[in-house]
């Protein structure tokens, strides 16, 4: 399995492309959205800290357009160490006007 996720971040990058979060498909950076090409990462990257990265909507179906930059909700703040697919869940509770606790504003 390692083998064929080096391959696929490999095969990704000559496409100007990075995988997915689970591995399964290279998906572009929406450079409408702010979503930038980080080679040395193999990932796109947003700039500023009030954006997170997101590669699914909020019904859970991959972005056709790439990975996209999407602002946070007022007094929240992107955690790096939250992957793209976690953040398409957290939007998904926020579309549907979950209330956000601290825990889960604490983790954004």
């Amino acid at each position: 399995m390692c083998v064929l996720l080096l391959s696929l971040r490999h095969s990704c990058l000559e496409l100007q492309k990075v995988p997915s979060a689970d591995g399964s498909v290279c998906m572009a950076c929406d450079n409408s959205t702010g979503a930038t090409l980080d080679t040395a990462a193999a990932e796109c990257t947003c700039s500023g800290a009030g954006y997170a990265l997101v590669e699914r909507d909020a019904t859970g179906v991959r972005l056709p357009g790439g990975k996209q930059c999407v602002r946070c909700p007022a007094s929240s703040y992107r955690d790096p160490q939250v992957p793209p697919l976690r953040l398409g869940v957290w939007l998904r509770e926020v579309s549907a006007g979950m209330r956000l606790t601290d825990r889960t504003a604490s983790r954004l």
